[in-house]
């Protein structure tokens, strides 16, 4: 399985002041060498190196079904509107709110159950060399 892993372009969605949505093209990254993180990179204004935001797996799969997280990333379904998942993510200090369509988010999420099952997520990882890695650092 090394090399593999699972990335997807999805629009996110903002509704700034003026009310006219504004798509932000984010990138969704998942690698099996950290199974329990995901990846949402979304393009800054006027470019340069995208906003990245790094944050549970289990977050992203909970958050189809219904409202979860408490800290600096929330994931739920649109209140009114099902085919939508909002995510509320920390962009340069300021929380930032966006829609996604909930097929594209589910999409992702099966593709990474796919290369990782969900509670196999240790299965994966070699501690040992972990450990090794650590030890080797240490002064």
């Amino acid at each position: 399985m090394r090399g593999a892993f699972v990335h997807r372009a999805i629009t996110l969605w903002t509704l700034p002041e003026a009310s006219i949505p504004r798509p932000h093209s984010a990138s969704f990254s998942f690698h099996p060498d950290d199974p329990y993180a995901v990846e949402v990179a979304v393009p800054r204004d006027g470019g340069g190196a995208p906003h990245s935001v790094l944050f549970a797996r289990e977050l992203l799969l909970d958050g189809l079904n219904g409202p979860v997280g408490e800290g600096a990333v929330r994931v739920a379904p649109h209140p009114s509107d099902l085919g939508w998942t909002v995510l509320s993510l920390p962009i340069d200090g300021e929380r930032v709110v966006f829609y996604a369509e909930q097929e594209r988010v589910e999409e992702f999420v099966d593709a990474t159950l796919a290369l990782v099952p969900s509670s196999g997520e240790s299965a994966g990882i070699d501690f040992d060399r972990m450990i090794a890695h650590l030890l080797e650092a240490s002064p």
